[in-house]
């Protein structure tokens, strides 16, 4: 299989993700919820053979141009989301996650332009493992589950908090 075929398959578990997850903000089924986490996870798992395969196919981590970058980053923060809904319980957390994580992956999969490859000055392997550190901290930076003093930040449960009540939680 090629990367356009299976990053496909990815944007439609992401899509009937999203739809399930934005069901079950409506009527709040059990049900919703599990066919949604479902398919976002399977989603996930197609996303990360894309990028595997992406990897494999162009020699290098896929982390050389704008979409590239956009498509790792929504990887990363599908998977916190996951993580996050499992680990915490925060059942809600997908429907306000996903729909953003489905546009991103819209545009990453449209946007048919190469960029210009970085340049050899930049060529070296350690500038590949700032990039994924430097995701993995935006994403947790977004996922953040504690407010800072020091940041007047919009971060997911500073959006969230006000729409899920206590005894969802826990």
């Amino acid at each position: 299989m090629s990367y356009p075929a299976v990053f496909s398959l990815a944007i439609l578990g992401y899509l009937c993700g999203t739809g399930f997850a934005l069901t079950y903000l409506v009527n709040r089924r059990e049900l919703m919820y599990r066919v949604g986490s479902l398919a976002t996870l399977g989603g996930w798992v197609c996303h990360t053979l894309a990028l595997v395969l992406l990897g494999l196919e162009q020699g290098r981590p896929p982390l050389g141009n704008l979409s590239e970058a956009l498509s790792t980053a929504v990887w990363v923060v599908v998977l916190i989301e996951q993580w996050v809904e499992r680990h915490h319980g925060v059942k809600v957390l997908g429907g306000f996650v996903m729909p953003v994580a489905l546009v991103l992956s819209l545009k990453t999969f449209a946007q048919a332009i190469e960029f210009e490859q970085i340049g050899p000055a930049l060529g070296s392997r350690w500038i590949f493992v700032h990039i994924a550190l430097v995701t993995v901290g935006i994403a947790a930076f977004v996922m953040n589950p504690r407010k800072s003093e020091h940041l007047p930040a919009m971060s997911c449960d500073t959006c969230v908090s006000p729409l899920v009540r206590s005894d969802d939680i826990g």
